[in-house]
């Protein structure tokens, strides 16, 4: 025998009575029903509810068709400041169930934002409610999207207090540790970086090159680290100390030894970017999304040639033999005259620091495929020709841009 609207009672009872509830699931039965008392079709233990499986279609049925015919009649409309505290609960209420059992239900968390607007719900406790949500649907948008609204509700600035900074960022870890290629909790993070200062911004630096360490193919990872280097460049004058200890040894040739020894903050930011990548490429052989970030480095590097914010090591010195060996390493279609474009690379000093990095870089290149002994080591090899290809074509887009600029 099931009762419906029992069991939203007793679910309202359990989040009334336990703020500390921090996860939600539905299980296939209840463990625990000959000791505990009520419908049986909901568990509760240590901050921990569940519903019992069997139950969930009729629960959601009789929800959601309270929830309409609640908003249907005119009587109960929303906008009237005068309605009754039952039927405040009731929204909540059925509200609750459905966004529990559906996870992504907009016209719900409308719902709950007229609530929170007008002062009838907490927004401490909506953002309790939200993180036990994300147990369950750690991918649902319209939570995610209702989790900003509830932060920004009450504020007078643009700036999150700092230990709401911290807790936010903690349930994106959650979720995102949960199901690794979260991309609405990792567009939540995104967001957060709005609200960081400039060390907590470098420590999410770290934080996102340990993350792709242990998640090599995260590709909203990727995305979320070349935010997070444009927002560092952005406030690079902010900097006062850049962390350059090398956190994982590579003693690979690669295009971290192009930069000078010098304090400018972009060329240590860059050198320390070039060193994890190389690590992260030869330590997670086969993973795409590693030499994706690459090309970013490329991109980011050839934008400091440009704007002649780099000083390249004095020792780097390459022979007319070096050059022959790019060209023999790399395999263009016919659109690129290679040998032309070397030839211009040499012989003009402001395209020295690109040179250097095209050499550095196919000699990295060259090292990867002579080390690939993976069970993957065709991907890593493909993956890593596909890289030169590009790092050749970026460095031919700058010296024709800079030659149609010179003329």
């Amino acid at each position: 025998n099931m009762n419906a609207q029992e069991i939203i009672n007793e679910l309202d009872n359990i989040f009334n009575s336990d703020p500390l509830i921090d996860e939600f699931d539905i299980v296939v039965c209840n463990p625990y029903i000959g000791e505990k008392t009520g419908s049986g079709f909901v568990v509760f233990i240590d901050h921990k509810v569940a519903l019992v499986a069997n139950c969930v279609k009729i629960l959601y049925k009789y929800a959601i068709e309270s929830y309409h015919q609640l908003t249907s009649d005119k009587s109960t409309n929303l906008s009237d400041g005068n309605l009754s505290n039952e039927l405040l609960l009731k929204f909540l209420s059925f509200t609750r169930v459905i966004l529990l059992i559906k996870g992504d239900y907009p016209m719900a968390f409308n719902t709950r934002k007229l609530l929170l607007s007008r002062n009838k719900l907490s927004v401490a406790e909506e953002l309790i409610f939200l993180s036990v949500l994300y147990t369950k649907h750690p991918k649902s948008p319209s939570a995610w999207n209702h989790r900003r609204f509830c932060l920004l509700l009450d504020k007078d600035s643009n700036k999150l207090q700092d230990y709401m900074v911290i807790n936010e960022m903690n349930i994106c870890t959650k979720s995102i540790s949960k199901h690794p290629k979260n991309y609405y909790a990792w567009m939540h993070r995104l967001w957060m970086l709005n609200h960081l200062k400039v060390d907590q911004i470098l420590e999410e630096l770290t934080f996102i090159g340990d993350w792709l360490f242990d998640h090599p193919s995260d590709h909203s990872a990727v995305s979320h680290r070349h935010q997070v280097i444009a927002l560092i460049i952005d406030r690079i004058q902010l900097v006062d100390s850049l962390d350059l200890t090398n956190r994982w040894s590579q003693d690979s040739i690669n295009a971290s030894n192009l930069f000078d020894k010098s304090t400018n903050p972009s060329q240590s930011l860059y050198s320390r970017l070039w060193r994890d990548s190389s690590y992260l490429v030869i330590n997670r052989p086969g993973s795409e999304s590693v030499w994706y970030d690459r090309r970013s480095l490329i991109t980011g590097t050839v934008s400091l040639i440009t704007n002649h914010c780099i000083t390249i090591q004095d020792d780097i010195v390459i022979t007319a033999v070096e050059i022959q060996s790019i060209s023999e390493f790399t395999a263009l279609t016919e659109s690129i005259d290679l040998m032309s474009l070397l030839d211009q690379l040499a012989n003009a000093e402001i395209f020295r620091p690109l040179l250097s990095l095209v050499y550095l870089e196919t000699k990295f290149v060259n090292e990867v495929i002579e080390r690939s002994y993976s069970w993957n080591k065709d991907k890593q090899i493909r993956f890593a020709r596909s890289y030169h290809q590009y790092l050749i074509y970026e460095a031919n887009r700058f010296v024709n841009s800079t030659n149609c600029t010179d003329k």
